[in-house]
């Protein structure tokens, strides 16, 4: 309330510098006019107004809005704010603002963020316009304000390309063509390049055309025309691979491939192999007829010769008795037919019954093996296993009786003894378990061919029971041999350890004997080294004794030598004092 006055004041130094209007146009200040002064809305970015977005990609933009008229600060006016997206001006972008209302004091200010978001194929410019409304409380003004931010679509590339037949069911020598239907679906223009990077081998191909340009969202078509040479002669069913590459020139990296399938059956003849069948046939047919006729020459039932003997008859009754006869010369051939087919016949047969004959031995001889392989197996399985354990102990116990030996002859040698070596020990003998017999191998019955009737006999089934019921009970048989062998087989294994532990507990206790031997001749000779090492250290220290001894007598005759030769010196010397005493008194 204290700024009332103050307000009042300007309001009327407004009206004093407003210029004067003319009589005509004079009148009253609308309402509207004089609340702009009082409420208005004002806004203004935060950050950057216009931004670029990849397509699904999403953007905020952060803007400010207040009341920039005078009623402000401590007024008690509420202010109501309606925010909303007005226009979108661009395909493929969705906005929406945040808050969309709010409450405000009159001097406050808020900041609001309209979020942008880019569709799969959006437009490459828009522009996004949010209205922001002001509602006056106890009064009817709304006073309005905008504000406006751009979006760009970031660039990119997006090549479509189809192939409507994809797979050419194709002939061989014949020419194709496939459309290839490119589509721009980038948000700008570009050049593209179509190639074909892989095609079999020989195989003609063509493009109608090589280069295109296209700008967004355009479509072109091009034709890939390709001749199928000739592969083979037949091919059942076989698929060739073409592949085109369409590629962007401004861009190497982006390109789309497209594979053509082309399959290929049937027969196919060239013209120049049509050409050489056309030429070589009569030559075929001529060789079949040839042959025919040869058949027809060799076969035996065509020389039959006649039954008859032919007279020298007139022409007439020469032509009525070839007539007569001429039927018994097809009896003679129709015979000779079936003999032949009889004779096949009876090849089959015996060709059958041999065949028949080998089966029936491998099924008599295959039972009776079975019937003594299963003890024969069993028992070689023992005679091994028995071997092999023998050989084991026997390996075992000779190492035992070489080491001891070797330990024997060392202490001999380092020590000076005379320790006798072990004997070589005695091994028990190897008995193996007896072989079993074979049962005696069975009479094969054998199958026959009845010439008459055109059939085989077969052997008679109660024979074939006879032969066969003792092999079948000797199958029973041999699993119980099979069990007594076994059980023979581990009884004599048992004998052969137990022969062993007896050898080798007696090689034990005879080593024992040994190395307590080889002991008490090691002590003997430490105990021989020891007074050896005191003889040798006794005399050492005597000698060392002597040679000190030595020493000083050494030193002592030295001293006295020096002693002596000092002596001898001062003597000398009193000797020419005394002599120059007795010059210098001669002088005197």
């Amino acid at each position: 309330m204290r700024k009332f006055p103050l307000l009042l004041l300007a309001l009327m130094l407004l009206m004093l510098s407003m210029p004067a209007q003319e009589p005509a146009s004079a009148g009253i200040i609308p309402w509207d006019a004089w609340s702009d002064f009082w409420w208005n809305v004002q806004v203004e970015p935060i950050g950057d107004s216009t931004a670029t977005v990849k397509p699904l990609g999403q953007y905020e933009f952060h803007f400010k809005f207040w009341n920039g008229g005078v009623v402000n600060g401590d007024s008690k006016v509420p202010l109501r704010y309606y925010l909303r997206i007005t226009n979108i001006s661009g395909e493929g972008w969705n906005a929406y603002v945040n808050p969309t209302f709010i409450y405000l004091g009159q001097g406050e200010s808020y900041n609001a963020t309209v979020y942008v978001t880019a569709d799969v194929k959006p437009s490459y410019i828009a522009n996004i316009t949010c209205e922001i409304a002001m509602h006056v409380k106890m009064t009817d003004f709304i006073k309005y304000n905008n504000i406006t931010f751009q979006v760009r679509s970031q660039p990119y590339r997006w090549l479509a390309v189809d192939i409507p037949t994809p797979v050419v069911d194709g002939k061989q020598e014949r020419t194709y063509t496939v459309p290839i239907n490119i589509t721009n679906n980038g948000n700008y223009d570009d050049e593209y390049l179509i190639s074909v990077p892989y095609a079999p081998s020989r195989w003609l191909y063509a493009l109608s055309e090589q280069r295109v340009h296209l700008f967004p969202g355009e479509s072109a078509q091009v034709n890939l025309t390709f001749h199928i040479p000739h592969e083979r002669f037949y091919i059942q069913y076989e698929n060739y691979l073409m592949k085109v590459k369409i590629q962007s020139a401004n861009d190497p990296s982006s390109y789309v491939t497209r594979p053509i399938v082309v399959s290929l059956h049937g027969f196919h003849l060239t013209i120049g192999q049509l050409a050489a069948v056309a030429s070589i046939m009569p030559s075929f047919v001529l060789l079949a007829a040839l042959g025919a006729s040869f058949y027809y020459l060799n076969n035996e039932c065509r020389q039959i010769p006649k039954p008859w003997k032919e007279e020298e008859l007139p022409e007439k009754n020469r032509r009525e008795v070839k007539k007569l006869m001429r039927e018994e010369w097809k009896s003679a051939i129709y015979f000779c037919k079936g003999e032949k087919e009889r004779i096949k016949r009876l090849n089959y047969l015996f060709a059958r019954k041999e065949s028949r004959q080998r089966a029936l031995e491998r099924k008599i001889l295959g039972e009776w093996k079975k019937a003594w392989v299963i003890p024969h197996q069993e028992w070689e399985k023992q005679c091994r296993e028995i071997r092999e354990e023998y050989e084991a102990y026997r390996r075992k116990i000779l190492t035992m009786w070489r080491d001891a030996n070797e330990k024997i002859k060392k202490a001999n040698h380092n020590f000076g003894s005379s320790i006798p070596l072990i004997p070589r020990p005695e091994m028990p003998p190897l008995k193996l378990i007896p072989e079993p017999g074979k049962l005696p191998k069975p009479r094969i019955p054998k199958y026959e061919v009845d010439v008459k009737r055109m059939r085989i006999i077969e052997p008679d089934k109660l024979l074939l029971e006879r032969i066969l019921m003792p092999l079948k009970r000797g199958k029973s048989i041999a699993k119980m041999e099979s069990d007594k062998i076994r059980r023979m087989g581990d009884a004599r294994k048992e004998k052969i350890r137990l022969a062993f532990i007896a050898l080798e507990k007696k090689m034990e206790a005879e080593i024992a004997r040994a190395t307590s031997k080889i002991m008490a001749e090691k002590t003997r000779h430490q105990r021989s080294r020891a007074l050896s090492e005191q003889r040798r250290r006794a005399e050492e220290a005597k000698k060392r004794e002597r040679q000190r001894i030595e020493e000083e007598k050494k030193r002592l005759r030295e001293r006295m030598m020096e002693e002596e030769r000092r002596k001898r010196e001062r003597a000398a010397m009193g000797r020419e004092e005394l002599k120059a005493g007795k010059r210098r008194s001669k002088f005197k």
